[in-house]
């Protein structure tokens, strides 16, 4: 997923925003126009972005064949290429769960790009090898137990996702 700034009184800031496993770019879905149109939000349009929402190898829209061998370095290799590849000389990351770790080695890797990395959370291990290609195809069950444990909502998953939303998402990964 790819959204430019809506009205930018200035350069908007290109941002790589990186999803953990289990997950697809529908996670970011409600804060992309609050972070490219924040001025909509009551916000200042100095602080638009760019937002790019790529999803991990295996996860989303992505074929679960890419995500063999590879780990959050050589998927932070393959962002950085997607970055160039879209124009942007100099952007920031950001990355809960795997993605952390993949905003991490963004910033590591590629300091003269990154302008500054956002991680929430350390995340899981990353898997390479037969244990990721087992993982990549394992069918993901609803569970809704595990959703609320993870979304800061007593409890209570559908106060802070709509049925339609979680469905979206399992649906996705």
């Amino acid at each position: 997923m790819h959204a430019r700034a809506a009205a930018p009184a200035g350069p908007a800031l290109p941002l790589v925003l990186c999803h953990g496993r289990r997950d697809s770019f529908w996670r970011y879905t409600k804060v992309i126009d609050l972070l490219t149109d924040p001025a909509a939000h009551g916000g200042d349009p100095m602080d638009a972005f760019d937002v790019i929402v790529p999803d991990m190898p295996g996860c989303g829209c992505s074929h679960a064949s890419l995500a063999s061998g590879l780990n959050s370095l050589g998927v932070a290799g393959v962002w950085a290429e997607l970055m160039t590849r879209l124009g942007y000389e100099r952007f920031g990351a950001v990355g809960g769960d795997i993605g952390s770790h993949v905003s991490r080695y963004l910033a590591l890797e590629y300091p003269e790009r990154v302008v500054g990395a956002h991680r929430m959370g350390g995340g899981l291990p990353v898997y390479s090898g037969v244990r990721a290609d087992r993982l990549a195809r394992r069918p993901r069950r609803v569970d809704r137990g595990e959703d609320a444990a993870w979304s800061d909502c007593d409890g209570d998953i559908e106060s802070v996702y709509t049925e339609d939303e979680i469905l979206t998402n399992v649906m996705l990964y």
